[in-house]
């Protein structure tokens, strides 16, 4: 966790210094798109890793499930059932 969040800072800290820079040298509109970048990169990660998370479960899911060459045949016990 402590990783993740060193480098969300450093990211955001990055944009953070551009945004400055180009509102020194004049460029007000720059500055601001720069600095709302800056500021939505801890969701975009977030939101990045919470999709990749869900992949991977789906991948698991998908390796437990098996080989489904049997579905929808009837089992040997559907014949009981009806």
């Amino acid at each position: 966790m402590g990783a993740g969040l060193v480098t969300t800072t450093a990211l955001a800290s990055r944009g953070l210094v551009r945004s400055v820079r180009q509102l020194a040298q004049g460029q007000k509109g720059e500055s601001g798109l720069q600095a709302l970048a800056a500021l939505a990169t801890p969701a975009v990660l977030a939101q990045s890793v919470v999709a990749e998370l869900f992949v991977d479960g789906m991948d698991a899911a998908r390796e437990l499930s098996g080989p489904t060459r049997d579905a929808g045949q009837p089992t040997r016990h559907a014949d009981k059932a009806a």
